[in-house]
């Protein structure tokens, strides 16, 4: 009796996959005759074959709490630039290289005052707009006159932005000569305020959730070529702010790890880099 080819083919994969299917590993898994695709059973023990899953905060407390609760030798990779960091808990070593599958991630969550305060930063506001945003504030801001150093009350801030007048005016030159004659004209507009202008104010907050509180000095450009007034707040020396904001949240997770067998490290690390 003679077989068909096919049938021949299923006796040479059931034959192999019956030799694969001996190799040994820590999860469950078979290997099934047709293509022999591989089929993990994990799912039907009655646990994992090991520990899996990321633990996700915008606290720094709760990253410290749940570091100590694991206590075990893990490496921590800190982004000063998203303000966020990563704890890999199974991340072995180049010997015996753990999965990577079990890790802690934090991500700072700005406050609503920050957020308030980058939407002005290089943005038009008018009047009503800017008059509004230090009143919501006025606790949080120190208005200034003239530059930092000289301030005003924000009561007296708040009425020169209100009551800002502008004005303009023409000058017109002639001259005349016994064989030419030349004109020109020159236009200057000019703001004024009854209390005086308000060259920009200081704006104190804390600007992520478990930071410290940071002073923002914030300078005001008035636009006056249009029918009605405009300003320009520019944050003064953002970057380096950021950068002061970011050594702060390194420090604050080396201190919350300390004690504990965790590396911390500066940068990102790829788990799955391509082959």
């Amino acid at each position: 009796m003679s077989m068909d080819a096919t049938a021949i083919t299923k006796i040479q994969e059931t034959a192999v996959a019956e030799v694969l299917n001996k190799v040994k590993t820590d999860t469950p898994a078979v290997i099934a005759p047709e293509n022999f695709q591989v089929i993990d059973l994990e799912h039907l023990q009655a646990g994992r074959s090991y520990f899996r899953g990321t633990f996700t905060t915008e606290s720094i407390k709760s990253l410290e709490e749940y570091c100590t609760q694991q206590a075990m030798d893990a490496e921590c990779y800190v982004s000063r630039e998203n303000m966020s960091a990563e704890v890999i808990f199974d991340i072995g070593d180049t010997v015996d290289p753990g999965h990577c599958m079990h890790k802690a991630k934090i991500a700072l969550r700005k406050t609503a005052d920050f957020k308030e305060l980058l939407k002005l930063n290089g943005n038009r506001i008018g009047q009503q707009g800017l008059a509004e945003f230090l009143e919501d504030f006025r606790d949080q801001i120190v208005a200034h006159k003239d530059g930092e150093d000289e301030t005003m009350d924000i009561r007296k801030a708040l009425a020169s932005i209100r009551n800002l007048k502008i004005t303009a005016s023409v000058d017109d030159e002639h001259t005349t000569e016994e064989f030419s004659a030349s004109s020109s004209r020159m236009a200057s507009v000019k703001a004024t305020a009854t209390h005086g202008n308000v060259a920009g104010f200081s704006f104190t907050c804390t600007p992520y959730h478990e930071l410290l509180e940071y002073t923002f000095y914030v300078r005001l450009s008035l636009l006056t070529g249009r029918e009605k007034p405009e300003w320009i707040p520019r944050i003064v020396q953002l970057e380096k702010r950021e950068q002061e904001m970011s050594e702060e949240f390194q420090q604050s997770v080396r201190d919350a790890v300390d004690g504990q067998p965790i590396d911390v490290f500066l940068g990102e690390f790829n788990a799955n880099p391509p082959r």
